[in-house]
């Protein structure tokens, strides 16, 4: 059997790989190795079903005790596996837009490959518009933050939560339409190795121009305690990107007034 490795695919794994390691410096290595070893696991898992073999759902408890003793040759094994996945394309037409200025139909992207992510991560549609989530590989959902589905409230007081069913055949979608203006936050609530909200697989809808206010946008506020440590470190960043988004429209509209 060829187990070479494309170029390429060596080439994506090394971008994530440094992505992941700029994100953690500074927290605890332990949690680092933990995440790195959880995304290898990720990556083989394609190759394991094409050979027929079994995938054993492992406990972040079972994991850590098993990385307590071997950690060194894990981080060994996810340096030297080099796995890795190529970005989505996109047909290149261009979105319709409302009067806002904004696209009234957004596509993110589901992949596992290198690690389980949506993208973009942050969605910005038009108030009546749609935002589409497209499978890509491996098995996904899009679910909303919110007692009702999943996790804490991190959407529009009043607005619905929605929950698509687990995507698992590329090509297949989930659209959701968003009325009303306002900061959503979201989840891939799937597990493979471990779950994917503990790898930080969270995203974020900005609909219309909504105010910076964490009192009417519970996602503003800073993440909850009950959160993964990755999938908090995300809705920060998310957080920054969106008050940069939105005090940057801010200042767009007192100079234009």
């Amino acid at each position: 059997m060829d187990t070479s490795i494309p170029v390429s695919l060596f080439i994506a794994y090394l971008e994530w790989l440094i992505d992941n390691i700029s994100h953690n410096l500074g927290t605890n290595i332990f949690d680092t190795v933990l995440s790195l070893s959880e995304s290898l696991c990720l990556l083989i898992e394609p190759g394991l079903e094409a050979l027929a073999v079994p995938m054993t759902i492992v406990s972040p408890t079972s994991r850590r005790r098993l990385l307590s003793t071997t950690g060194g040759v894990l981080v060994a094994g996810v340096l030297g596996g080099c796995l890795g996945g190529s970005k989505p394309g996109s047909d290149g037409s261009a979105p319709e837009t409302l009067d806002s200025g904004l696209p009234s139909r957004v596509e993110v992207t589901m992949t596992s490959r290198p690690t389980p992510k949506f993208e973009p991560r942050l969605a910005h549609v038009a108030v009546g518009g749609t935002v589409v989530w497209t499978l890509h590989s491996g098995d996904h959902d899009s679910t909303a933050y919110h007692p009702d589905t999943y996790g804490p409230d991190r959407i529009p007081p009043g607005t619905e939560p929605w929950a698509s069913d687990t995507m698992s055949s590329v090509g297949e979608t989930f659209e959701q339409t968003f009325d009303t203006p306002g900061v959503y936050d979201y989840v891939d609530t799937q597990a493979v190795c471990t779950a994917h909200e503990q790898i930080g697989n969270v995203g974020r809808v900005v609909v219309g121009w909504p105010e910076l206010d964490p009192e009417t946008q519970p996602a503003l506020r800073p993440p909850q305690s009950e959160l993964p440590r990755i999938a908090r470190t995300r809705i920060e960043e998310l957080n920054d990107q969106t008050h940069s988004l939105l005090a940057d429209e801010g200042t767009t509209t007192t100079e234009e007034s």
